[in-house]
């Protein structure tokens, strides 16, 4: 059954929901972009990994990020190897401690990397609660937003939620709306783009900016989003008859309201 909505469902919101949307939304768009990017260009999912204190808090969270130098273990076997193979001897150390197991949480990113560099061109954020909520991971993702913008990387920022505190737009004030797609073009900083839009819109293609002088990738994201919804069956699981969180604003409570009514005439 297909989702009452025209684009963005405010039900998927719902924190039963949000995860997995999130994951296999962001799943799809690499997917898409895969299919369209020019040669020479890929989308790979990456990871933020931030660990707090075991007392919740969450005011100072830590982004680890990826290792600088990792270790891996190859898939063929060889002999056993000495218990110190440089043949260098280890001091005794100062002390031995207990490491404190801190709960990590994953939040999960697009980057359109240049092969033949090795450079992130382009960094895709689909944002979760957690970077719209002060008490927990606002202050270090705005810090990583600028950090994509200083280092000369494009951002496409897409906020399907309607609750939280959004990123800050700069210096001009964005149209006041349910949701929106932030596009800043590295060739075109510190210009950025806003499309604004509620939950009676579809929701608006998505600009994917590429390398400099390059057109840009055009994405249907409400396509995406509908397919994923239907994909998995979403319309069996939401209870439509209770409101969602947050409330809605101004006369859109009326209009939900018109709209779920209609739907449960048409798909009985």
């Amino acid at each position: 059954m297909p989702s009452p909505f025209p684009g963005m469902d405010p039900y998927l919101e719902d924190p039963a929901f949000w995860p997995g949307f999130h994951a296999r939304l962001i799943v799809s768009i690499s997917s898409h972009l895969n299919r369209v990017l020019p040669k020479g260009l890929y989308v790979d999912i990456e990871e933020h990994l931030w660990l707090r204190d075991e007392d919740e808090t969450d005011e100072h969270p830590l982004l680890v990020g990826r290792a600088d130098v990792t270790v891996n273990e190859s898939r063929r076997t060889g002999s056993a190897s000495s218990k110190h193979r440089s043949g260098l001897t280890l001091k005794v150390p100062t002390a031995n401690v207990t490491v404190t197991q801190l709960p990590p949480r994953k939040m999960r990113y697009l980057k359109v990397v240049d092969s033949a560099k090795d450079r992130v061109i382009t960094a895709i954020e689909l944002l979760s609660p957690a970077n719209k909520n002060r008490s927990q991971h606002y202050d270090v993702y705005v810090a990583k937003r600028e950090e994509y913008l200083a280092g000369n990387t494009s951002l496409v920022e897409i906020d399907l939620l309607r609750a939280g505190v959004r990123p800050p737009m700069f210096t001009d004030t964005p149209p006041v709306d349910d949701y929106y797609l932030f596009v800043c073009a590295a060739d075109r900083f510190p210009r950025a783009s806003i499309w604004a839009f509620g939950v009676r819109d579809r929701i608006p293609n998505l600009e994917v900016p590429l390398r400099p002088r390059e057109p840009s990738a055009v994405l249907d994201l409400n396509g995406m989003v509908h397919a994923t919804y239907d994909e998995n069956r979403y319309s069996e699981r939401i209870e439509y008859s209770k409101q969602p969180k947050p409330p809605f604003r101004g006369g859109a409570k009326e209009w939900v309201d018109r709209r779920l009514t209609r739907h449960r005439k048409e798909h009985p």
